[in-house]
């Protein structure tokens, strides 16, 4: 369905799928497409159910973050994991799930960083972005400006 066989194939062989090309998710997927069990298709599917825990994990520290429950937070990600959206886009080759990672890890860094700014939250959040446009830009780059205004100082 949709693109996951020519982003299987770009990912084995290193190719370049249809404009953008993609390269972040086609670069860590061929490294997925290299482990010796399974065939491709089953390594790549499992680049994108990482992706999709990754995404989850981010999810459940944000609402952590803005609630301190651990109730709410197990619930948001479990929620959130069982749409049916989120649900086909992590189990198959997709770019997606990556794309959903990666915001959800900028926005939890934006969190990070409006409470207390550090060097090193600054640093993930500068790599995150620049890295997570190479996957799928346009989403990434229209959100941009509300990580920033999330990062605009309220007090000053």
């Amino acid at each position: 369905m949709e693109d996951s066989g020519e982003f299987i194939t770009g990912s084995a062989t290193l190719g370049v799928v249809h404009p953008p090309g993609y390269p972040l998710y086609t670069r860590i997927a061929h490294l997925f497409s290299t482990i010796p069990v399974g065939n491709v298709a089953e390594r790549v599917d499992f680049f994108n159910h990482i992706n999709g825990a990754l995404a989850l994990l981010a999810l459940a520290l944000i609402v952590w973050e803005l609630g301190r429950s651990r109730l709410w937070s197990a619930t948001t990600a479990a929620m959130f994991a069982l749409s049916r959206t989120f649900w086909f886009q992590a189990a198959s080759a997709e770019v997606y799930a990556l794309n959903t990672a990666a915001f959800l890890w900028l926005f939890w860094l934006a969190l990070k960083l409006r409470q207390e700014f550090k060097a090193n939250h600054f640093f993930w959040f500068s790599l995150v972005l620049g890295l997570a446009i190479t996957n799928h830009w346009p989403i990434l780059v229209l959100s941009t400006p509300a990580l920033l205004v999330l990062l605009w100082p309220l007090d000053k």
